[in-house]
């Protein structure tokens, strides 16, 4: 930012690019309209140039910062349910009820004929 000077627009793609949190995003706004500079966010079409701007990128960062908060209450929920219903499980005993369900190939289950699309061969290597 010590290169910007008053009248340079900062152009974002996305505004997750710009900041983490509503903080950040208020202080990177705040320093740059203290040298004259101005925010432009495609995605979105906002530019902090003008009022509304302004207010439209608050409102965007207060509505992202609800957003995140929603979701980690939820999660929460979800964990503490999870742990009433004792459905904590070792991941090795998920994978392995997973791997019970695939098919067993044994290798050289399949060749090609020589002349021919892909045959069944060794009929007994195969298990369903």
């Amino acid at each position: 930012m010590d290169s910007l000077v008053a009248g340079d627009t900062v152009t974002i793609t996305k505004i997750d690019r710009a900041a983490r949190n509503i903080a950040d995003m208020g202080n990177i706004t705040q320093a740059l309209a203290k040298i004259g500079a101005s925010i432009r966010i495609l995605d979105m079409n906002i530019d902090t140039n003008t009022p509304t701007g302004t207010l439209m990128l608050n409102i965007f960062a207060s509505v992202a910062k609800f957003e995140k908060d929603q979701m980690l209450v939820r999660q929460r929920i979800g964990i503490e349910a999870a742990k009433t219903k004792d459905k904590t499980l070792p991941l090795s005993s998920v994978r392995t009820k997973v791997q019970s369900r695939l098919p067993v190939l044994k290798p050289q289950a399949y060749m090609r004929a020589s002349s021919g699309p892909y045959e069944r061969a060794n009929c007994q290597g195969f298990e369903d």
